[in-house]
């Protein structure tokens, strides 16, 4: 049955072509369940993804569109369709904690909503008050989708967040009372903005496509390909340290810091350390670090964040030269311009889901990605799990932000599958 409710359209000659609510909520499932940096969330991501749009079958949303199309003037976001989807997730099971997770990302994925007023007082959001109209979304929706497909990937889901719900109590058990209900509560805000990230992505990517008339594969990130791009980076980097004259002092303790840094690159570890002085050649033992790591480990992505920008330029032209492949490495920070109006939207696209193989980024940056609000930066929150995040002279983080960066590390590093090395300079030279 063909569904005739729309969710996009695009004019091209004068033709309008559109794209219905099905073909879009199944797409973003699609690439959503696809993306996932971390397997469990998979079907998860996959789940709300099918939901998240369901408020486009109101007649609301369907004049709205019969309006855009007619060229008469309207208001972007003036019809709320992001309620109703999960208002759909709590009909199968409402209260529960696991339920709330998955409904979290459907109502959020147009913009964050305050969960507290300024005087602390719980806030209603009025549009959870909207559930008149979900008999009839509801009526529609399962006309095109199989309610007990839908109703058996949702127990599944259910029975998934409820396995990461009992790993973070038993790992809460290990900490001292004080810290058990705030690094437990921490950590499900942590998985819920991975969830985010992934349908925020999705959402986006599926409609760039079906804008730019591209098919959805393009935008799968295929972790056997990582594979093969560490590989060529690896052995492109040990014939460019190669190059290198190992006839003095220092350049014997360069090439046994780099020897230390590979050998533990194989190991299984999540949290290193390495405390060098200046001039040690810390930035391409870190780099053959994070080499060895992902191809071994096979993680999607390797980060390289750095306090300052001047820092930043100077060693991602490093990284560039080491690697032997400038194109997948993503330089994102606030200094960086682009030849050509092409290559900027090119390369402004790569910053805004951090898809590239390897970034270089500000610390700045990277905490963005963790904690702010814009849609933009949450959107990169799943690449930045299963990855190394290498966190050079990480002893400059301003003090104010230690305490939620401890935390962050803390999720990755303990359940968001990445890695992360902390390089420090110092005038002594120890390796941990």
């Amino acid at each position: 049955m063909e569904d005739p409710y729309i969710a996009h359209f695009r004019e091209e000659n004068g033709q309008i072509t559109v794209q219905s609510v099905l073909e879009h909520n199944s797409n973003v499932a699609f690439l959503a369940e696809q993306n996932s940096s971390i397997e469990i969330l998979s079907p998860i991501a996959g789940l709300i993804g099918t939901y998240h749009d369901a408020g486009k079958y109101l007649d609301a949303f369907q004049q709205y569109m019969e309006k855009n199309i007619e060229g008469k003037e309207t208001h972007r976001g003036e019809v709320n369709h992001s309620t109703a989807g999960g208002c759909l997730l709590e009909q199968f099971a409402a209260g529960t904690m696991e339920t709330q997770m998955m409904e979290f990302p459907v109502y959020c994925h147009h913009g964050l909503s305050d969960a507290l007023s300024g005087n602390g007082k719980i806030l209603i959001d009025e549009r959870l008050k909207q559930r008149e109209n979900v008999q009839c979304v509801s009526e529609r929706f399962y006309q095109f989708h199989d309610k007990q497909e839908l109703e058996n990937k949702f127990y599944e889901s259910r029975k998934r967040i409820g396995e990461i719900l009992t790993a973070l109590h038993k790992y809460a058990q290990s900490l001292t009372q004080g810290e058990r209900s705030l690094q437990k509560n921490f950590f499900v805000g942590m998985y819920e903005r991975i969830l985010l990230s992934l349908l925020i992505d999705a959402d986006w990517s599926d409609t760039a496509c079906f804008m730019q008339n591209k098919k959805i594969e393009e935008r799968i990130q295929k972790l056997h390909g990582r594979n093969r791009i560490w590989d060529e980076c690896k052995r492109y980097f040990d014939v460019y340290m190669s190059r290198f004259s190992k006839d003095s002092k220092l350049s014997g303790m360069r090439t046994e810091i780099l020897r230390q840094c590979l050998l533990q690159g194989k190991t299984d570890g999540t949290l290193y350390r390495l405390t060098v002085p200046t001039g040690s050649g810390k930035t391409l033992s870190s780099l053959g670090f994070a080499l060895n790591h992902a191809r071994v480990h096979h993680k999607k992505h390797i980060i390289y964040v750095a306090p300052y920008t001047s820092i930043l330029e100077q060693n991602a032209e490093e990284i560039r030269k080491a690697t032997g492949n400038p194109e997948i490495v993503l330089e994102h920070h606030s200094n960086i311009f682009y030849e050509g109006e092409g290559e900027q939207r090119r390369k402004e696209l790569l910053a805004e889901n951090w898809s590239s193989p390897i970034i270089v980024t500000t610390a700045v940056q990277f905490l963005n990605t963790l904690f702010s609000s814009s849609s933009k930066n949450i959107r990169r929150m799943n690449n930045i799990c299963n990855s190394v995040i290498i966190f050079d002279e990480i002893q400059a983080l301003p003090v104010r932000t230690i305490k939620l960066f401890n935390l962050a590390v803390n999720f990755l590093t303990g359940f968001g599958e990445s890695t992360v090395p902390k390089w420090v300079e110092t005038s002594v030279s120890v390796f941990l």
